[in-house]
């Protein structure tokens, strides 16, 4: 169902861009502050994916998820309408942690496996694939938690079915089953969480390899490349543990 939600005519504040749209941050007439994924394209497809998209966002109720309360439709364009978290994204932070030669402390390490880890173990228990866990979807929020967004890519196992051979995702966080067209199911997420996990100790990607044809037969043949940065031992057979091929 369309939400009526009343925003101040005013400019936007763009937060992020993606493949499929641009998220501002948009406030109400009363003062609440929004995050709203405005769909670039009018395609009836597109718009039927956005609708569902926000269904699928909707039905999840957990802390660890970042919470979506509906859509609206202006000048025939789809508005998906968040929880707003005034930090920035993972991928972000973890920049930032770059520029400054610091990583990010074993605290919010543990804190986003643990907080993300229990968002993935609650959407799965609904049935459903996120399908695309990377840093960029993950966001940190005032109180220095981490949420889980943008279910774009979700897929709802139903009657049943606990397994898919769909392709969908980001390229360097793909499972392997995914790129082989094997059926494959909540390992998908569990392997892009464990290149994410990876990103953040080493603030590079575990298949380092710049082109699609050699980064699929890394992530279909190789190992991870080694450890350089972490050096806990805890952290590394998490990482390699979730990279289990």
């Amino acid at each position: 169902m369309e939400l009526q939600i009343d925003f101040v005519n005013e400019p936007p504040i763009m937060l992020g861009e993606g493949a499929f749209g641009t998220t501002y941050l948009m406030k109400t007439r009363g003062g609440e502050l929004y995050a709203v994924k405005t769909l670039r394209s009018i395609e009836e497809k597109y718009v039927r994916k956005a609708k569902q998209e926000a269904e699928k966002m909707m039905k999840l109720q957990s802390k660890f998820v970042a919470d979506c309360k509906g859509y609206f439709i202006k000048n025939q364009h789809v508005n998906i309408v968040m929880e707003y978290c005034p930090f920035d994204n993972l991928s972000k932070l973890i920049s930032v942690c770059h520029e400054n030669g610091e990583q990010l402390s074993d605290e919010l390490f543990w804190r986003l496996a643990s907080e993300i880890g229990r968002a993935l173990d609650y959407i799965h228990k609904q049935n459903a694939v996120h399908r695309d866990i990377k840093p960029d979807n993950i966001l940190l929020t005032e109180g220095q938690h981490f949420k889980l967004v943008d279910f774009g890519n979700a897929l709802i196992m139903e009657d049943g079915n606990k397994s898919a051979m769909s392709f969908a995702g980001t390229q360097p966080f793909l499972c392997p089953e995914m790129i082989k067209s094997e059926r494959y199911g909540v390992e998908a997420d569990l392997w892009s969480f464990g290149v994410t996990l990876y990103f953040v100790g080493e603030q590079r990607l575990p298949f380092p390899a710049d082109n699609s044809k050699l980064l699929f037969e890394e992530i279909q043949n190789e190992p991870p490349a080694p450890f350089e940065m972490i050096q806990d031992p805890q952290k590394q057979e998490l990482i390699l543990g979730l990279l289990n091929k």
